[in-house]
Formats: structure tokens, sequence, C-alpha cells
């Protein structure tokens, strides 16, 4: 089977990230759990993107037996070994998921749709629609807003410009509404922000309760996600 055209884009910063750069995922545990407890009761939860494996040891302390797909082997060796999950760690691609048809009754994907490009978007959506049961829950977040030309940076050895974080799409509610609603029942779709609470000090634990106050009149800014939630039509 071909390879996506993804690996080549990206594998190198999925594999940092997800190795020697592990670290930059400390500020999502608020995130990651939140979704891992709106899927306990689920049967067979399908988590796209491992990053540092939080999401799967939430759910998994939930009760949620909890399936694993990444393209990156070093991080689902690392999952398997930590959680013992075998086989239902997988490597793998969104876009070409090695699952059955209608075998999960959820699948999650956090901060994962921004890092595709715009065909390896639609077969995305096309595999999770394949691989979720009748009625089944997808729910995930994408970055709000993203201008992603203030992420664009330059290699310095081959002057090649790349979005720091590996990202190719930028995301309104309406726009995730959009792509959704030809497959799914959209049920919702709004900002939120995630306050990072366990790696910030003093001043920055009151510039989240800022944040969060003003998200509360409805004035917007950085660092929110969009979440959104819908289920498998047909």
């Amino acid at each position: 089977m071909t390879e996506p055209e993804v690996k080549s884009d990206q594998q190198a910063i999925w594999d940092y990230h997800q190795g020697e750069g592990v670290s930059s995922f400390d500020g999502a545990e608020s995130r990651l759990r939140s979704l891992a407890r709106s899927v306990v009761g689920k049967e067979n939860v399908l988590n796209i993107g491992i990053g540092n494996g939080f999401f799967e040891a939430e759910a998994q302390r939930c009760g949620v037996k909890v399936f694993a797909l990444d393209p990156s082997e070093r991080a689902v060796e690392s999952l398997r070994s930590r959680l013992k999950l075998d086989d239902r760690a997988k490597v793998g691609y969104a876009q070409q998921m090695p699952f059955a048809d209608s075998q999960f009754s959820a699948i999650v994907a956090s901060e994962v749709l921004e890092h595709l490009n715009d065909q390896d978007l639609v077969a995305t959506l096309r595999e999770v629609h394949r691989v979720l049961k009748p009625g089944g829950l997808f729910l995930g977040t994408v970055p709000a807003r993203e201008q992603l030309a203030d992420q664009t940076i330059v290699c310095p050895c081959c002057e090649k410009q790349f979005h720091r974080w590996g990202h190719h799409q930028s995301f309104s509610t309406a726009r995730v509404r959009s792509i959704l609603e030809d497959r799914f029942h959209v049920e919702s779709v709004f900002e939120q922000y995630f306050a990072p609470w366990n790696i910030l000090n003093l001043k920055g634990r009151l510039i989240c309760f800022l944040k969060l106050a003003l998200l509360k009149l409805g004035i917007h800014g950085s660092d929110e996600k969009i979440v959104f939630r819908a289920t498998k039509l047909g």
C-alpha cells in the first residue's frame, strides 16, 4: 500500500514532538481530560494522534476500552509498552485506517485535522465515517481562527519554509460545521479555551482567569480551540 503524501511532509515533525520534544504536549491535559470524560460509557473508542499518550491513559483510567492510531512507530511502541494496549495501538494514517468497518462507538481527533492537506482531510472524514458504528460519535478539537502565516518559519539549512507545527488548515466554527455535515449529524461546534493549569505559575493563572472571563462575555482571543461533536449518519 502506498503511504500517504503526509509522511514526507510531516513525519519528522511528528516524530520529534512525540519523542525528544514530547514536553510540547504538557499543556494539553485539560483539553484531553475533557475529551476522555466525554467518551466514558462508550464501547471501543479510537483516538487518532497519540501525542504524549495522556488521552489514552485518562480514558483507560475511566474504564474506556481505548484504541490508538498514529503514524509514528516510536510513539505507538511507547504507548503499547506503558498501557499494555498491544495491537489496539496501531501505526497508520487517518486517511487509510487499519480498522474494520463500523468498529468504534466513538472516535476522537484532537488537534489532528489541521495537519492534513485538502485531499487527506476529505479522505480522513470518509474513513472516520467508515469505521464508526451507525450513530457513533465523532468529537475533537482544532485551533480556532489560526493565521497560518504567523507560524511559518524557515529551515536554516535548506531554506524551506514550513509551519512550525505542520499545520495545513485553518478553521472557523462555520468551516468545521461545513466539512462535517455531509457525512455526520453535527450536534455542536463552539470555541473553548482550555487553560493549561498544570504548567502555569501565578501570573499565568491570573491571565487564564481573565481569558475565561472575557470568553464568557463573548470576547474571543488567541489559543482557543474549536470543539466539535457529531454523530454518524446512515
